[in-house]
């Protein structure tokens, strides 16, 4: 019998991971530099590329949060507050990309009412309609204090009530791979696949 063994772990430095900042590819860098930041957190250099990074792919709410915490870690330091300046005024100006809750909410109907017309979910006719409002009620007391934001990519992340930050990742990128890889070949993988994407809409 054989046993899989897991794979040893990868071990960054922070010069490789600010070199990973730098090369274009947010998504990327960021779940990396997610973990990094928990010792990085005081580091102006980093926290000034996270937020670049961010603002990179349009979230300008993530940017702006970690700009506030750079400007607080350069206060006093005149050369790198004012590059810190630079950067938030730079950030300012992108387009808002917070997604209000009606939008959420008519996302959310429109993605179960496809399932349900594909006999997916939540059953046919009025049962379908009753899941559905019943599902998007959920949804709206779940989404209470979370705020959702959109990248120009399409991306959807989400900063909880505690501030955490959840779905840093190229979902949608990986959703097109995953189809180029496994769906376009129906006769090497005939079975049926689900991709979820209700929830967040």
């Amino acid at each position: 019998m054989l046993l899989a063994m897991p794979p040893d772990p990868v071990r960054l430095t922070r010069s490789d991971i600010v070199t990973l900042g730098q090369r274009g590819e947010p998504w990327a860098f960021l779940p990396v530099a997610a973990q990094a930041l928990r010792v990085l957190e005081r580091d102006p250099q980093f926290r000034a590329l996270y937020a670049a990074n961010f603002a990179r792919l349009g979230l300008r709410t993530a940017a702006m949060e970690h700009i506030q915490a750079l400007l607080e870690l350069t206060n006093g330091e005149p050369t790198s507050q004012s590059e810190a300046e630079q950067l938030a005024s730079a950030v300012e100006r992108l387009a808002d990309d917070r997604v209000p809750l009606d939008d959420q909410l008519a996302k959310l109907r429109a993605n179960l009412t496809a399932l349900a017309e594909r006999g997916v979910g939540v059953g046919t006719g009025r049962a379908a309609e009753n899941g559905i409002e019943d599902a998007t009620r959920q949804y709206e007391a779940a989404a209470s204090g979370w705020t959702v934001c959109r990248a120009s990519d399409g991306n959807i992340v989400r900063r909880s009530p505690a501030g955490e930050w959840h779905g840093i990742v190229d979902a949608r990128g990986n959703a097109r791979a995953f189809v180029e890889q496994h769906l376009v070949c129906g006769s090497i993988y005939p079975e049926p696949v689900t991709v979820e994407g209700v929830n967040p809409p």
